[in-house]
């Protein structure tokens, strides 16, 4: 009977151990999931942990993100992640077909970052509308009735080493800024280079797909777009805001001691987002008070 006793314990203390085991939490996942709160296509709201969201090669192809394949070159069509109710959970992976919406929470510094499952179209030359065939993962600056989705896209300097491999810069240098309109009525969105961003003023000249893109967003309101549109071009300047505030919130942020580098990137990158789009929710302001 001894020894029954001393079996059974030992099988219990065995149990004990995988179970204590199996609710531990890795370093490795700890560090791999972040704090999220997703939103399912039935409206269903979950909150918990996610990995492997929107993930993109460490070593870029800058050359092949200009543009049209930005969204894929950054991992924007994304499609599955894994979740966790708690950390010590097993992983469920959600397709991107199941989720309306992935919310990320950076802490009490940065402010949170929802991602909106949005069908991806653009216009071309004569303002047809084209299907991208993308559905893509896109950040939510604001939602009205015409929303504003938009992404700024960095890139570090490469330099090639002597035995072949490649050192990236440490620096950061701004790419470019992609914006995204969605109006209410519809269920998709259009993408373009932003025209007030100015550090693509040399590199994108762009002006009337910029055209038909607003004709198309705001095409319930003629006597709008003829006022923002002369002769297949934006009047931006209607519309331009001094970035000079913004400016200064990014140099205060940069010298910050008390943040961490990726603290201060994140904080620059909502910064630097709200600086290029200022101009479109004035835009947008004026199309609310002039088309009602």
């Amino acid at each position: 009977m001894r020894f029954k006793h001393l079996q059974y314990s030992i099988l219990l203390s065995f149990l004990s151990n995988i179970i204590s085991a199996q609710n531990t939490v890795s370093s490795f996942d700890a560090e791999r999931f972040s704090s999220a709160e997703v939103t399912l296509s039935d409206g269903t709201k979950q909150k918990g942990f996610i990995a492997s969201f929107l993930e993109t090669p460490q070593n870029i192809d800058y050359e092949d993100s200009w543009y049209t394949s930005a969204e894929t070159t950054y991992n924007l069509t994304d499609k599955e992640f894994e979740f966790r109710v708690n950390l010590e959970d097993r992983s469920k992976i959600y397709k991107q077909r199941d989720v309306k919406e992935v919310t990320l929470f950076y802490g009490n510094i940065i402010k949170p970052k929802t991602y909106k499952v949005s069908e991806l179209k653009y216009l071309d030359d004569n303002g047809e509308l084209k299907q991208s065939g993308k559905t893509v993962w896109l950040p939510v600056l604001t939602q009205d009735v015409v929303s504003i989705y938009s992404m700024v896209f960095w890139y570090r300097n490469a330099r090639e080493k002597l035995n072949g491999d490649t050192k990236y810069s440490k620096k950061r240098r701004k790419m470019l800024t992609m914006t995204y309109l969605g109006n209410s009525k519809d269920n998709y969105v259009l993408s373009f280079a932003n025209p007030f961003d100015d550090d693509l003023a040399s590199i994108f000249n762009r002006k009337k797909i910029t055209a038909n893109v607003l004709r198309h967003i705001f095409r319930d309101c003629p006597n709008f777009t003829d006022k923002i549109i002369t002769n297949d071009k934006f009047n931006k300047e209607l519309y331009t805001t001094d970035k000079s505030p913004y400016k200064e919130r990014i140099r205060q942020t940069k010298d910050k001691t008390h943040l961490s580098q990726i603290e201060k990137d994140l904080i620059i990158d909502e910064i630097t987002t709200e600086m290029d789009n200022q101009s479109f929710v004035t835009l947008i302001e004026d199309y609310k008070s002039s088309c009602k």
